[in-house]
């Protein structure tokens, strides 16, 4: 599929779930500045936290910058912890100052869970991703 196509798919609130997670893999197989930008709109505008969750997935798995002002407010005002959770795993994989910054943050989360993943995302942080 087309990055317009996987647009108007992800847009529309009719398109099942489960075919908004297919299409944020279509996205991670595109992996174009174009891609990112629509992840970060779907992590910040999907109302399913599922989807929310896998789009902090995939630009994790992208491990690109530019996805880094999307995960960082993900992990900080997401009201689903998964999210949250998922978003600070995310940033562990992208080390730049920015993502350390909201992995600190991260450290104050309510939920012990998204905390121990702050704990591990910055020790990642400390150490070369491996090939």
């Amino acid at each position: 599929m087309s990055l317009r196509e996987l647009e108007t798919l992800l847009g529309d609130p009719m398109t099942p779930a489960h075919r908004r997670i297919y299409a944020c893999q279509e996205l991670m197989h595109l992996g174009t500045s174009g891609a990112i930008a629509l992840l970060g709109k779907v992590l910040e505008e999907d109302p399913d936290p599922v989807v929310r969750h896998e789009a902090a997935f995939v630009l994790g798995e992208l491990a690109d910058p530019a996805g880094v002002p999307a995960l960082a407010r993900a992990a900080e005002e997401d009201p689903s912890a998964l999210v949250r959770h998922e978003a600070v795993e995310a940033l562990g994989w992208i080390a730049t100052p920015e993502s350390e910054r909201a992995l600190r943050l991260a450290l104050k989360d309510p939920v012990s869970e998204v905390v121990r993943t702050a704990e591990i995302s910055l020790a990642m942080h400390r150490e070369p991703r491996p090939p």
